[in-house]
């Protein structure tokens, strides 16, 4: 694994799934499906994103839904074997 750091957004799908079912059923699920594929999702983010890529570190920027818990957040480490660092705001990181 090399010495990168790897800054990536991420989106808890409930939250998507959520918004939809309270918005009207016309737009509902076009609005889940936009979220869904405009972001990576907290799942693939670590799998599918950081790991192929080989990187040491993630770090998870631009959460959607800013309120995500950590523990949620968490599951990003699935499938990845570096380092999973939950961004928050003022944080800082040596590079």
């Amino acid at each position: 694994m090399g010495r990168t750091t790897l800054v990536h957004e991420v989106i808890d799908p409930a939250f998507a799934d959520r918004l939809a079912s309270i918005l009207p059923p016309d737009v509902g699920p076009a609005v889940r499906e936009h979220l869904l594929t405009a972001h990576t999702t907290v799942e693939q983010v670590g799998r599918d994103v950081a790991e192929p890529a080989s990187v040491r570190n993630l770090v998870l920027s631009h959460i959607v839904p800013s309120t995500t818990p950590a523990d949620v957040l968490a599951a990003a480490q699935d499938g990845y074997s570096g380092r999973l660092i939950i961004g928050e705001d003022m944080l800082e990181l040596s590079v």
